[in-house]
């Protein structure tokens, strides 16, 4: 962060109204804050940190100035990164029972690993590339039958699982299983941190003609 940056932190009119109880007549106002915003699979790293700490503070400033605040994490789960994943994963993957002795952290370590040496061979490898995009053409195929449609979302209703198509593929038990893992461990950091958020979003809803509005 520069000089320039944490300046107009420190100047921001918002966190002057609170330092100095000088909110007049101002009328809340209904926001929503999307911060943070990961992929899945992948570890955390220092640019979720700045995304996350940032948007930490401009939750924590309009609640205190009396706003409606709505914390939305929207997760990277869908794409060619988790087609190269998924398209490589069967080549790396440990047996079963160790896999299932790992913690967490060592999963989602694996899962980096395998994404970055899936990276790099797809540069250098047009067979590989190729079977990345009949991945890709399967998890897309596999909710094509999606009929798009509204989903309301208020803070008492959580997050709630409305997936629809054909999930049975070893591909998309993947993903599911993946996304999970991935969520149960970004919570354990975010906890650390002090950070909770009213929803988690999903990439692929706003890839499929979802309409998603948050009252």
């Amino acid at each position: 962060m520069n000089s320039n940056f944490l300046r107009r932190l420190r100047t921001a009119k918002s966190l002057n109204a609170v330092l100095t109880d000088r909110l007049g007549g101002r009328q809340s106002k209904k926001l929503v804050i999307d911060y943070s915003s990961p992929n899945i699979a992948k570890q955390f790293h220092i640019g979720n940190l700045r995304s996350t700490l940032i948007g930490r503070y401009l939750d924590k400033v309009h609640r205190a100035i009396g706003d409606d605040v709505t914390t939305v994490n929207y997760l990277g789960d869908w794409g060619t990164q988790f087609a190269m994943i998924s398209t490589y994963w069967p080549q790396v993957r440990p047996s079963d029972s160790y896999w299932n002795s790992c913690g967490d952290v060592d999963k989602i370590r694996a899962l980096t690993d395998c994404y970055v040496v899936a990276n790099r061979k797809g540069k250098v490898d047009e067979n590989f590339r190729e079977k990345v995009r009949e991945t890709y053409a399967e998890m897309e195929n596999s909710i094509a039958t999606y009929v798009p449609f509204i989903f309301k979302v208020t803070k008492e209703v959580g997050n709630v699982d409305f997936y629809r198509g054909d999930l049975s593929s070893p591909t998309m038990q993947l993903w599911r299983d993946i996304r999970e893992l991935s969520e149960r461990h970004l919570n354990h950091f975010y906890s650390m941190l002090n950070i909770e958020f009213d929803r988690f979003a999903l990439s692929f809803i706003f890839s499929h003609n979802y309409i998603f509005w948050i009252c």
